[in-house]
């Protein structure tokens, strides 16, 4: 497993299904292995899920011609999705969540606390299927923190191995300080992004302050298959957007997928190993 593999959690739904599929097209596309897993509460649960688990996996190998297993843990997703991703050394976690209605909201933030206790990047789908060839065009938007700079590095990896097309969104700023900072960032991502001769777009996101909102409206005009996002507790973004801003774009109502990374230590530049 040193090549990493891609671990797929899922709780046999249809966004659990949607998850497999994503699942399938990013290990295909990187011949990596495809490792689907179930957590249980329970030991005498795990037979019965052992079952339901190998099923899906024969399922899934048969349709995208991959290795695919079947795995069942004992014990609670909030730890052991991050914990399994770690001892498999697993490039990437894809997770499925329900919508933004009513109680899908609550599960909603379930996903986010999921995503909070891993270090591995998460991409979170729901029941919009992934295209065979990937995601052709990804949306990033741009803020004060400097740990923005590693969701960058994720998605240049992704658009490359994809080539994707990236458009940077920014949120228009007054204050001086604020728009020399925001400035900074995107010169970084610019120069960062020809580097690696990955296409971008840049736009100032204008008109009201929901800037969450203006996210989504762009990736819908633009055709963006996917959201690239940091997941930050106390961050530029979250306030401008409330502090269920993350919660909010992984369950967006046109059901975008959102890759969201965790900050760890700063990424500048050489890549992040998602698909080498």
């Amino acid at each position: 497993m040193s090549k990493g593999v891609v671990l797929v959690p899922t709780d046999f739904t249809s966004v659990g299904d949607c998850a497999i599929n994503h699942g399938g097209v990013m290990a295909k596309s990187s011949s990596r292995k495809l490792i689907i897993l179930h957590v249980v509460e329970k030991f005498p649960e795990v037979d019965g899920a052992k079952n339901k688990v190998n099923e899906v996996a024969i399922k899934a190998a048969s349709e995208f011609g991959i290795e695919v297993e079947g795995m069942v843990r004992v014990g609670n997703i909030f730890e052991d999705i991050g914990e399994t991703a770690a001892e498999l050394g697993a490039k990437l976690i894809i997770m499925g969540t329900h919508g933004a209605k009513g109680m899908q909201r609550f599960v909603g933030s379930y996903a986010m606390k999921v995503v909070t206790n891993s270090i591995v990047p998460f991409i979170i789908v729901q029941e919009k299927r992934a295209e065979t060839n990937g995601y052709a065009n990804i949306i990033l938007p741009l803020d004060l923190e400097n740990a923005t700079k590693q969701k960058l590095s994720y998605a240049v990896e992704i658009a490359k191995h994809f080539n994707s097309k990236i458009h940077l969104l920014f949120e228009k700023v007054e204050d001086a300080i604020f728009k020399q900072k925001l400035a900074g960032n995107i010169i970084f991502a610019k120069k960062y992004l020809a580097e690696n001769n990955v296409s971008f777009t840049t736009k100032v996101s204008e008109g009201d302050d929901d800037f969450e909102g203006n996210i989504i409206r762009y990736a819908v005009s633009n055709n963006c298959d996917l959201i690239a996002i940091m997941n930050l507790d106390d961050g530029f973004l979250s306030n401008i957007m409330g502090e269920s801003s993350e919660q909010e774009l992984i369950t967006n109502e046109a059901q975008i997928p959102v890759l969201v990374v965790n900050p760890t230590a700063t990424i500048t530049g050489g890549g992040v190993g998602l698909f080498s």
